[in-house]
């Protein structure tokens, strides 16, 4: 028996498929994991999850073919994933074992990590990141509870869950996210992208670095309204870790870096991405239909300033705003359950699952649909003003008044060529995952970096030129670029 396993329960399985099962390394919302020995004998870990198919071919089929996707992630500093089956109706996930305690655990019991270990744990937890989203896959779930300190570094864990989850979402309720390690968007129950995962990067560096999640760790509406209206509390971090991590708790997905761009400057390479200056705070997002202090407890973080670098104003829609504010307002008391509080020592206000009945599916794009222009407004859009009861905007002190022009038109000049813009750059472009690239060419090195349609057209047409989509995001004659007169 390994030190990190417990005797199996009576009602717990001695086998699951191929694996022959040891001991209990540990249960949560998602399901139960034990030490496992695999037919050669390996050490594994199984997850047996918390859901059943029943009778349900096409969810047992999804389930198998999501996990081959997980398969695909690099294995640096991650745990390898290596199988899923099926057993009766109950499936279970098959990874590498990974001997080691979680962060969690060595903070709560050690104190913060300094110095060296600090820095290696951002560079390979960022390096775990950037090789999940290479896959096509969002972790959606990072936090110190998931990265594990090994004999040879750390290594993130349970990164194919979203996928297989969302697999059995049709016949069970899902594990959505821990509060404290949540991006604004996957607190207000909008679509969660490649940078809800940098976000959770941010936080879970910052709990490794101070001891404390940067929203705090007290009831889950708490913790919800200042993900969305306060600033991050980073303690004692300073210097480049600081600017990072301050970056990828931006409200604003669409201003934090990628994985990649975060693993470039960890390295030294300072061109990778401009970080944030100081002073120049995301903006707070308000509560819809006037609620005021007393529907949440609006307990402030004191981030201390950033020492250095430049920092770009964001802008956050504000339509995001009335969803967000009344899912943190109600979480607490309809549709949100807390789940293994007692046995999470990051204090990461609990684990949420969304309940088996819930609304509608958001129609809101997802992260990886790519923006039709800069400013985040189509040509025929109008400026958001501040949420009021009925939906309607107040005039006054909302802006200029009317005017009697008529309004800009947009005049189309052609359709963007990504191939283009990336051969100037020496690279090619791909499609992938929603997102437009350009990679390296074969034989080159480097990493593969995001475009969007709106440099695109202003590279190749005008400085003021804007993207929008008409068809299918994949093929270029479906954009067009256009500017307004």
């Amino acid at each position: 028996m390994n030190s990190d396993a417990h005797p199996l329960h009576p009602h717990d399985p001695t086998r699951l498929g191929r694996y022959e099962l040891l001991g209990r390394l540990g249960s949560g919302a998602q399901g139960t994991v034990y030490l496992g020995v695999g037919p050669e004998g390996e050490r594994v870990a199984v997850k047996l999850l918390r859901v059943q198919f029943d009778d349900d071919d096409t969810a047992r089929a999804r389930f198998v073919r999501e996990a081959e996707v997980a398969k695909q992630v690099a294995r640096f500093c991650t745990a390898q994933f290596l199988d899923a089956e099926v057993a009766g109706d109950n499936p279970y996930l098959v990874s590498e074992y990974v001997p080691g305690e979680a962060l969690a655990r060595a903070v709560a019991r050690d104190g913060p990590l300094t110095g060296g270990t600090l820095d290696r744990l951002a560079v390979s937890t960022a390096s775990a990141l950037t090789a999940i989203h290479r896959a096509g896959i969002v972790h959606r779930d990072l936090k110190p509870h998931n990265v594990l300190l090994g004999p040879d570094g750390p290594r993130v864990i349970d990164f194919g869950l979203s996928r297989v989850l969302d697999a059995a979402s049709a016949v069970s309720s899902r594990a959505v996210g821990t509060p404290a390690y949540m991006a604004p968007e996957q607190v207000s129950g909008r679509d969660v992208g490649a940078a809800g995962d940098v976000f959770a990067w941010g936080a879970t560096m910052t709990f490794a670095a101070t001891g404390r999640p940067p929203f705090g760790s007290d009831t889950i509406p708490a913790v919800m309204y200042r993900v969305l209206h306060h600033e991050p509390d980073l303690g004692g971090l300073d210097g480049e870790l600081r600017d990072l991590v301050g970056a990828a708790l931006a409200k604003d997905p669409a201003a934090r870096p990628t994985a990649a761009q975060l693993l470039l400057r960890l390295v030294g390479h300072a061109e990778a991405y401009d970080t944030p200056a100081a002073g120049a705070a995301s903006p707070a997002l308000p509560v819809p239909g006037g609620a005021g202090g007393d529907t949440l407890p609006p307990t402030a973080t004191n981030p201390a300033p950033s020492p250095r670098g430049r920092r770009r104003k964001v802008r956050w829609a504000a339509a995001t705003a009335a969803g967000a504010a009344v899912v943190a307002a109600t979480a607490a008391v309809a549709g949100y359950t807390l789940l293994d509080r007692s046995d999470d020592p990051t204090g990461g206000g609990g684990q949420v699952t969304a309940p088996e009945s819930t609304a509608a599916p958001s129609t809101a794009p997802t992260s990886a649909t790519p923006s039709h222009t800069r400013s985040g407004r189509g040509p025929t859009s109008t400026a958001p003003g501040r949420p009021v009861p009925g939906g309607t905007r107040p005039t006054d002190d909302d802006g200029p008044p009317p005017s009697s022009d008529p309004p800009p038109k947009p005049v189309v000049l052609g359709s963007p060529s990504p191939a283009k813009y990336c051969a100037a750059r020496e690279r090619d472009a791909v499609f992938r995952t929603g997102k437009w690239y350009c990679v390296p060419r074969d034989g080159d090195i480097g990493v593969d970096t995001p475009i969007s349609m709106t440099a695109v057209c202003a590279s190749q047409y005008a400085s003021d030129a804007e993207a929008r989509l008409r068809g299918d995001a994949s093929v270029p004659s479906d954009w067009d670029c256009y500017v307004l007169k």
